[in-house]
């Protein structure tokens, strides 16, 4: 147990202001609800090699500046997900130094090359949906499309997308608040302020937010410089049921909200299943220099930059499926996509990646992958298809 003195080789529990804390080698570390102080930043926390931290099902807080993960870090399993609210709250103002070690950058989730990251929440299913009939302004409630029934919940938050044309001008997504389901009948604690058309052709996407395990950026150091948190995965990884919010940091190479970094074909097993994205500053998930995983319907919105990205074009045999990308925002002005010539845009401070003038909900620079079901809403583009003739990047040293 985390919070009993026998567990640490002085035999006395850390607190925040005891520095960095390195759990025990060989040690198996349970969190429960009264290990963690409350309201308290922890500057630091190592998992060695041979260690496990592992969170209880049951209602636990983290406010915490970085997790460095060279073992083993659990909160829940793929087989067994966890149905307790847990929340994970990343604290420190814009830093560029690599705090969790090489690669890894700093405030958030780093793990290291040979560490392990499973997170898994509650499944709620399906993620997201369409309308079965046009909502107007001043319903409040909604029908959906079958044939499955989601399992969400009263109090939860859903995104309805906008319907309407130039989504960062009409701003018409409504953010609502779950206060009955009966079959395919949403009810919300407050009437619709727009209408979201559904016809045989086309349909508003809705799609669910809230999540049981929670990683976000405090809003106070996070906000002013678009610097939240970050995980970082050079290990494996295997993330379902979480909600990302205020994560990545803007215009900072490899801090996106979840990315799993130059891992070639070592991680078959990593993937993100049900996830959400939610005022994100920069991306959703990054597939950078890796093969064979799997990105299935997650739910991204309020995004800035590309949102589900392979980064350098050598990315294979990947399964990017079922998500829905909507409100996404062009990092500095658009690009101009009025006429034929084009338009030269070059890096600067304030735009790391040029590509993100035009940034939309998918940005898939290699065919040989598999993409099947996904929806796009709002952004420059929807989906974005760059014919890269060579590898970029770090990539191009793997040709």
């Amino acid at each position: 147990l985390w919070h009993d003195p026998s567990t640490w080789q002085n035999g006395i529990v850390p607190t925040p202001s005891s520095g960095p804390i390195v759990l025990p080698s060989n040690k198996k570390v349970l969190v429960l609800s009264c290990s963690f102080e409350e309201g308290v930043v922890y500057p630091s926390i190592t998992i060695p090699a041979s260690s496990s931290l592992i969170f209880d099902d049951a209602p636990i807080s983290l406010f915490v500046q970085d997790i460095v993960v060279l073992g083993n870090m659990s909160i829940g399993a793929k087989t067994c997900r966890i149905f307790s609210n847990i929340e994970i709250k990343f604290f420190g103002p814009k830093d560029v130094q690599d705090r969790m070690g090489q690669n890894l950058g700093q405030k958030g989730i780093g793990v290291a090359p040979g560490g392990q990251l499973d997170m898994h929440g509650k499944q709620f299913h399906p993620t997201w949906m369409r309308l079965a009939a046009t909502a107007n302004a001043g319903d409040d409630r909604i029908y959906i499309m079958g044939p499955a029934l989601p399992n969400w919940e009263k109090g939860q938050q859903i995104v309805i997308t906008t319907t309407s044309y130039r989504d960062e001008i009409t701003k018409e997504n409504e953010i609502m608040t779950i206060s009955a389901i009966q079959g395919n009948v949403i009810s919300f604690t407050k009437p619709l302020s727009y209408t979201h058309w559904a016809s045989q052709e086309y349909q508003a996407e809705v799609g669910l937010l809230s999540r049981r395990i929670v990683l976000h950026g405090d809003q106070d150091s996070s906000d002013p410089n678009l610097f939240g948190g970050h995980v970082i995965i050079r290990g494996q990884g295997r993330v379902s049921g979480v909600q990302f919010r205020r994560m990545g940091q803007q215009n900072q190479m490899a801090r996106y909200p979840l990315h799993f970094h130059v891992l070639l074909s070592s991680c078959p097993s990593c993937f993100a299943y049900d996830n959400a994205f939610y005022q994100t500053y920069y991306r959703c998930i990054s597939i950078h220099a890796t093969h064979n995983t799997e990105i299935l319907r997650n739910v991204a919105f309020d995004v800035y930059g590309h949102c589900f990205y392979l980064e350098d074009g050598i990315e294979e045999n990947n399964t990017i499926a079922y998500n829905l990308a909507a409100f996404i925002h062009p990092i500095l002005r658009p690009a101009s996509g009025g006429s034929q010539f084009g338009e030269i845009i070059k890096e600067t401070p304030d735009l790391l990646i040029p590509a993100d003038t035009t940034a939309g909900g998918y940005y898939l620079t290699n065919a040989y992958n598999r993409v099947i079901g996904n929806a796009a809403s709002g952004g420059w583009t929807g989906f974005s298809f760059p014919n890269l003739f060579v590898p970029i990047g770090i990539s191009a040293f793997f040709a």
